[in-house]
């Protein structure tokens, strides 16, 4: 009897019984979208799937040992307690000259040969105590391509599609907790004496695929006759050109802090008791924005719409209470962006309140406060516009 085309192999559906996984066949949602088998772990069946579209993915998911790892939460990693390992893909600076990759730097800085990473397989070892685990940088092995939810058959197969990654061995790690306390601990060690040598990169948090796609019509172009402050719109397009979700946030957030003293005028010399700082940026708000214009701005945009609506929203107990059609949305606005800023810029050590370091995979969920905080900018620029010199 012949198996139906949607059946996975025998073997790789025994080995995912074996291992606790299970295994399904997806048809696509949308016209286009590929069909194939779906792995998960039914423990946790919406955190981590390993999508197969083609044979050969089926093929490397063979010849791997896929099933004896799970992924590290909060980054592009892995880790198996059977194997004593954790694995996690890297984000290193791209190359300049033509034929060098994204490991070419370490070689240089490390004083290995210039090619010394055209071997898939090459791992460069960095120093450790003897008896104790090992740490090496090098090509991603298929079973992280796998679990970090790429196309593992585009990257074991295309050089310039390989992703660099650093490896423990030797590692006792029973919990993916353990996993990721371990896997920042070993990574800052040793990505930072790497950083000495010459060799920048850091450890890739794990950002979830997001598309977002509007159907609104295109807002009609507008005869420009003002200009904004240069230096507040210097600060705004450093967030726009920012990588970091929290470096973005902070730069919109400068937009608004530059007009401060404007909004909230101060005698001189200022009186001891100033405003508060969060007053201030209420004031701002308060000046560019109505109560009524701010509920019809987050209601407009789906996606705020959708966040603001919940009762309790994500990093900050400061809320924005959408749902309460009486609330006072310019103070919970100002009060939810201030204590974002303050958890973003009080880094000091033994600091009593909550911190949200920059690269943190936590970081992620700041996409709507930032997105807030940019439509926020984007109005106070215009509202302050002056005019231009006809």
């Amino acid at each position: 009897m012949t198996k139906p085309e949607s059946d996975p192999p025998d073997d790789l559906t025994a080995r995912c019984k074996a291992a606790g996984l299970d295994i399904r066949y997806e048809e696509p949602e949308e016209y286009g979208m590929a069909s194939g088998h779906i792995i998960f772990d039914p423990a946790e069946p919406d955190e981590w799937t390993v999508a197969i579209i083609s044979p050969i993915e089926e093929e490397i998911l063979l010849k791997s040992e896929f099933e004896k790892y799970r992924p590290t939460p909060g980054y592009d990693g892995m880790w198996s307690k059977s194997n004593r390992t954790i694995e996690c893909e890297l984000v290193c600076k791209s190359p300049i000259l033509t034929g060098d990759n994204e490991l070419t730097s370490l070689a240089y800085a490390c004083h290995l040969p210039r090619d010394s990473f055209n071997n898939p397989g090459f791992r460069f070892e960095i120093p450790t105590p003897q008896g104790g685990p090992t740490v090496s940088i090098g090509w991603s092995s298929a079973e992280l391509l796998i679990w970090r939810g790429a196309s593992p058959s585009i990257h074991l197969i295309s050089q310039t599609a390989r992703t660099p990654s650093i490896r423990i061995g030797g590692v006792s790690v029973a919990t993916k907790q353990d996993a990721r306390k371990l896997l920042e601990q070993y990574g800052a060690s040793a990505l930072l004496e790497l950083d000495v040598q010459g060799f920048v990169s850091r450890l890739r948090t794990h950002q979830p695929w997001e598309f977002r796609f509007t159907t609104d019509k295109p807002r009609q172009l507008q005869t420009i006759t003002t200009t904004p402050s240069i230096e507040a719109a210097n600060l705004y397009w450093q967030g726009r050109f920012s990588d970091g979700i929290s470096a973005t946030f902070i730069c919109y957030y400068q937009v608004l802090e530059y007009f401060f003293p404007k909004f909230s005028p101060q005698p001189n010399p200022p009186p001891k008791n100033k405003p508060k700082e969060v007053v201030m940026l209420e004031n701002t708000i308060r000046s560019i924005i109505s109560n009524d214009e701010l509920r019809s701005l987050l209601e407009s945009d789906s996606h705020l719409k959708s966040y603001y609506l919940k009762t309790t929203q994500d990093i900050s107990p400061e809320s924005i209470p959408l749902a309460n059609t009486n609330s006072n949305l310019i103070n919970s606005s100002a009060k939810r962006i201030y204590s974002i800023r303050c958890m973003l810029v009080h880094k000091k050590s033994g600091h009593g309140g909550s911190v949200l370091l920059p690269l943190s995979p936590e970081v992620s969920k700041l996409k709507n406060d930032t997105r807030l905080v940019k439509k926020l900018a984007q109005i106070c620029l215009r509202k302050t516009s002056t005019p231009l010199p006809f």
